[in-house]
């Protein structure tokens, strides 16, 4: 099918490697069929829609999942209501990201042949230049020198973090699960860690996008053995559990659900690997709608479950038997498949580096490359070990790092660079969001930073 009439062309489909850049770079010369040909060989090798949004929906989905429930725990009724309100905030930072690295002030109009597989259709439209190819070059909008290099940290830092979760995470879960193996939680992520680290050197997301696939039955299994277990537990519920109020707690719990919808460092790479950006927006909309959803389910069922009993990694609330055994093998299964995904950018922002540029050009790539990712696996591994409180570790790196990456940065670049194409109402939305950004950040960071101090000080004395 050929792209809709009146809908931007966008210049991504964009090439990987220089020869294909040549073929595009002067289409103005080349002969029209030559290059509809091009185009179509481009595309033939960039992810459909659907793997955009299954790489999207496992990621979006699993950080910080099975934290969900406490975050119930600690925010009462507030947190539930949350989620949905906090999709569609990031809907739109997520839409306002991408138009950011397009410039649309291409005034000329086109009209050429578009061919995808026999389909020949006659458009006119206006070229959409993508002028910024990575969320580092969004910083250098606002701070030319350093920009890039703050947000490369910083996104490093909350990703890696990530990572960290998942390893802390399993390393509970099965320690708890399997008592009779007699690992600790430390080995147990050991384990977890040297299993992901193969899957590390992958470098394609459209291959990413089965493993995505993967992981979401993963979750789906997860959540269907909770609802399970609360259905046949309802004698035990009580719903006026969840009707509570705690300020300081639901700050907490604010960073748990802002971490659970970490999708700002993949928006960039899936928008470029589709085979039609046009629908990116419908997209990441249809993510966020389906993880919104898992979350109020998990979350609730988990809470209603075990009320105030509820642990930071809810697997560990179901009793020994084939509940807690499904949910720590489903959820080990998802991290194996998805780890990958959150560290991608990482690796992205490592070999495009120029510590990368100068010592491969010294040694293979290759060498790089193993080196690299068997260092971040490790550094993730340590700090799982040293720091093994899986949801208020989330929670302060997401008070601290995220409401900065996904909120306050997205808007005000789009504000600096579409200033006089906004309306006012999307000025007061961004406007709006950055101050947001900035309440989340001092007082989120500020309550989960003391009760994750409080919690390794208690740990310390035992």
């Amino acid at each position: 099918m050929g792209l809709q009439e009146g809908k931007f062309a966008y210049k991504a489909v964009k090439p990987h490697n220089d020869e294909e850049r040549e073929n595009v770079k002067n289409v103005s010369s080349i002969d029209e069929e030559a290059v509809c040909e091009t185009s179509r060989l481009i595309l033939d090798n960039r992810a459909s829609t659907w793997k955009a949004i299954a790489n999207m929906t496992s990621f979006v989905q699993g950080m910080g999942t099975l934290a969900l429930p406490y975050a119930v725990f600690k925010g009462g009724l507030a947190i539930i209501l949350g989620f949905p309100l906090f999709a569609l905030v990031h809907w739109y930072t997520g839409k306002v990201m991408i138009d950011s690295i397009y410039d649309d002030n291409c005034a000329e109009t086109t009209e050429h042949k578009t061919i995808v597989g026999d389909d020949k259709t006659q458009i006119a439209s206006k070229m959409r230049s993508r002028v910024r190819d990575n969320y580092s070059e969004l910083g250098k909008v606002l701070w030319p020198r350093y920009g890039g290099v703050i947000l490369d940290a910083f996104q490093s830092l909350d990703l890696s973090i990530l990572g960290v979760s998942y390893l802390i995470s399993c390393g509970s879960l099965l320690a708890h699960s399997l008592p009779k193996a007699g690992l600790t939680e430390a080995m147990w992520a050991s384990i977890v860690a040297a299993l992901v680290l193969p899957s590390t050197f992958v470098n394609d997301l459209a291959c990413v996008a089965w493993q995505s696939l993967l992981s979401i039955t993963s979750l789906i299994t997860m959540v269907s053995v909770l609802i399970w277990y609360t259905v046949t537990h309802y004698s035990t519920i009580n719903l006026t559990d969840v009707l509570f109020w705690d300020t300081e707690g639901a700050f907490v719990a604010l960073g748990l659900v802002i971490s659970s919808y970490c999708v700002y460092s993949i928006l960039i790479p899936v928008e470029e690997s589709m085979a039609d950006p046009s629908k990116f927006g419908s997209a990441l909309g249809i993510s966020l709608s389906l993880a919104a959803i898992f979350k109020v389910l998990f979350s609730l069922c988990g809470f209603l479950s075990f009320s105030h009993a509820t642990d930071e990694v809810i697997g560990n609330n179901f009793p020994l038997g084939a509940p807690r055994t499904i949910v720590s093998v489903v959820y080990v299964m998802y991290v194996i498949f998805s780890y990958t995904l959150v560290i991608f950018p990482v690796f992205q922002s490592l070999d495009g580096s120029r510590l990368a540029s100068a010592v491969t050009s010294r040694i293979p790539f290759f060498i790089w490359s193993a080196t690299t990712r068997f260092l971040v696996v490790f550094t993730t591994l340590f700090l799982a070990v040293v720091v093994p409180h899986f949801a208020l570790l989330t929670a302060f790196v997401g008070s601290l790092a995220l409401p900065f990456l996904e909120y306050i940065v997205p808007c005000l670049v789009h504000l600096k660079l579409k200033w006089r194409e906004l309306k006012p109402l999307q000025v007061a939305a961004d406007g709006t969001i950055v101050v947001m950004g900035v309440l989340a950040t001092a007082f989120g960071a500020y309550c989960s930073g003391k009760a994750l101090v409080i919690e390794m000080t208690g740990q310390n004395t035992k």
